[in-house]
């Protein structure tokens, strides 16, 4: 025991840090909850929500027509409201407002964030600052304006209202379904067939990079310095790639075999009901009324 205590304690510096931080474990976690957070995606997709009812060009429809609104609407309250509705239909999807709110806020502080910093300091040619910061030598005033305020906080609401309603397309469509309907209005078949081969494939290929991580953490018995982690990641990376290339081979002759023409089909026919051209409608007199609304402002 002591002779163990010693060695660990006489460890190089980079195994200790390697030990408190393990570069590819973490990277494993994080692939690994990647994979938890989509595979729980598909499950909200499968259940009897508001949302999950539509059919997917329906929604596909209704989402873009949306987003148009919300792109052209010009008044604070009108895009409160919309946000606020987007939080409704998300409860109404039986969606965890948590998960919601944590998928569409996580990427709003990085993006908007960044464009909105500099637009709360612009003002008008006669305004002046509404929270002065400091002054000039000159005794010009630099700070804060109301309408830099009111700017930054349009934007930033355009963006999540706009981040909501794609996410609440992705969390109430199934990936297969959603991709279908890309394939009804036109977007390339190759484009759509990428997409879906990306998102099948990716599964399993973190599968087996867990699968070669957990086979030499099991072989492991004393954690190795960092830059043999950083190796040892370095070669599976490109052993990854060489297997994802050779595996896209055999998977499209295996499909050239079982008669692919190059056009994806579901056993799962679409249909258009009343609800759904209810959901159209209501999404138009939405788009109808921000116009009429920007008018006025």
């Amino acid at each position: 025991m002591t002779q163990q205590k010693q060695s660990i304690e006489t460890s190089p510096p980079d195994v200790r840090r390697a030990r408190r931080g393990n570069l590819v474990g973490r990277t494993v976690a994080e692939v690994l909850s990647f994979i938890r957070n989509s595979v729980f995606a598909e499950e909200m997709a499968e259940r009897r929500g508001l949302l999950q009812r539509f059919d997917p060009r329906a929604k596909l429809v209704a989402s873009l027509v949306s987003l148009a609104g919300v792109l052209l609407a010009r008044r604070l309250d009108v895009l409160v409201g919309l946000y606020l509705l987007t939080l409704m239909l998300a409860a109404a999807s039986r969606i965890p407002l948590g998960f919601f709110l944590k998928r569409v806020w996580v990427f709003i502080p990085i993006f908007a964030g960044i464009i909105a910093l500099p637009i709360l300091f612009s003002r008008l040619p006669a305004e002046q600052p509404w929270l002065v910061l400091w002054r000039w030598h000159d005794g010009a005033a630099f700070g804060l304006t109301k309408s830099g305020l009111w700017m930054a906080a349009v934007l930033v609401l355009r963006v999540a209202a706009s981040v909501s309603l794609a996410v609440l397309l992705v969390l109430t469509t199934r990936w297969a379904h959603l991709l279908k309907a890309l394939r009804v209005f036109g977007v390339p078949r190759i484009f759509v067939l990428t997409l879906e081969m990306t998102y099948r494939y990716i599964f399993l290929f973190v599968g087996i990079l867990q699968a070669e991580h957990l086979a030499k953490e099991s072989r492991t018995i004393r954690p190795a310095p960092l830059r043999a982690e950083r190796r040892w990641a370095t070669s599976r990376i490109g052993r990854l790639f060489l297997r994802s290339r050779q595996m896209g081979e055999e998977v499209y002759l295996a499909m050239l075999s079982r008669g692919y023409s190059g056009e994806a089909k579901l056993l799962h026919p679409f249909q258009l009901r009343t609800a759904d051209a209810i959901g159209l409608a209501v999404s138009a007199s939405v788009l109808l009324c921000i116009l009429w609304l920007n008018k006025g402002a």
